[in-house]
């Protein structure tokens, strides 16, 4: 198979797209949010158990501090509920807070990604990196970029932009799923798991 590569600047919009995307499909992102919607669902089931002993039985202002607290826990639930939207914000202003630093700076700028049979190589100003497809733990297409997912919290973001056409953006994508199969990656885990 002949390499296949593209030239591309990463610019500071990329990767904190990339990181909104990553943390949509992460399970602990899931998880959270499900513990979130949990906490909320039976804090609600005591505050309406409360109003109803308070309707039953009016104690001395049981009433109107449960329909307080209600109100106060609807408002909360309005204003700070962990939304997929929310989450996917969180994820992209950490991603902006690190790319303000020197570091952070340093993975902007010319790069390019070449794949091939042995895996997928990325090389920028500063270094060259080879991943074997045995690395490639998902492979995640997104309006603007495909992103590939590499074991620790690494993830290998290209544009839409780096390509001439559509097509060539989706057959890039394409031949990285299916050199990443044969290769014995997208499993969806890490490969050390």
């Amino acid at each position: 198979m002949k390499p296949l590569r593209i030239e591309f600047d990463v610019i500071k919009e990329d990767l904190p797209t990339a990181a909104a995307v990553v943390a949509d499909r992460d399970p602990h992102t899931h998880q959270a949010r499900r513990n979130a919607q949990r906490i909320v669902a039976v804090a609600i089931l005591v505050l309406a158990t409360l109003l109803i002993i308070g309707i039953v039985r009016p104690w001395a202002g049981i009433y109107w501090m449960t329909l307080g607290c209600i109100g106060g826990v609807i408002l909360g639930m309005i204003t700070r509920f962990p939304t997929r939207q929310a989450f996917r914000k969180m994820a992209r202003e950490q991603t902006a807070t690190v790319l303000a630093t020197a570091a952070g700076k340093a993975t902007l700028g010319p790069r390019s990604v070449e794949i091939s049979s042995d895996g997928i190589a990325s090389t920028s100003e500063f270094a060259r990196t080879l991943f074997t497809w045995r690395a490639v733990i998902d492979v995640i297409p997104s309006p603007d970029h495909l992103i590939v997912i590499l074991p620790g919290p690494l993830c290998l973001c290209v544009p839409r932009r780096a390509f001439d056409t559509d097509s060539d953006f989706e057959q890039f994508g394409e031949t990285m799923t299916e050199l990443a199969t044969t290769g014995g990656g997208l499993t969806g885990r890490s490969p050390l798991a």
